[in-house]
């Protein structure tokens, strides 16, 4: 699971995105399922910070407001990274080309 995860991120850093890790498993859990799942989530952060040193972590509720507000300091300006969805964009942007 934290090499799928580290995978997923490397792609949205690439493309200038957020990525979410979702954690609310933690809340329905009890005993050694909660502390494998606590200690699971500790190691990817862990390797999130080694591969990226400079990374932000931000809540939810900080993301939302970011985007709802534009705030240029946290969101990719690039027309190239922005405009990148997965491999499609030539194929969305060439009816438009002429």
């Amino acid at each position: 699971m934290r090499l799928r995860a580290l995978e997923v991120l490397a792609e949205h850093t690439r493309r200038g995105r957020p990525t979410l890790f979702e954690t609310h498993r933690c809340n329905f859990t009890t005993g050694a399922t909660r502390a494998a799942a606590l200690l699971e989530l500790e190691r990817l952060l862990i390797a999130v910070l080694v591969r990226y040193p400079t990374f932000a972590f931000i809540s939810t509720e900080r993301l939302a407001r970011v985007y709802r507000r534009r705030e240029p300091e946290w969101l990719e300006q690039t027309l190239d990274r922005r405009l990148h969805t997965s491999g499609h964009t030539g194929r969305r942007l060439a009816p438009l080309a002429g």
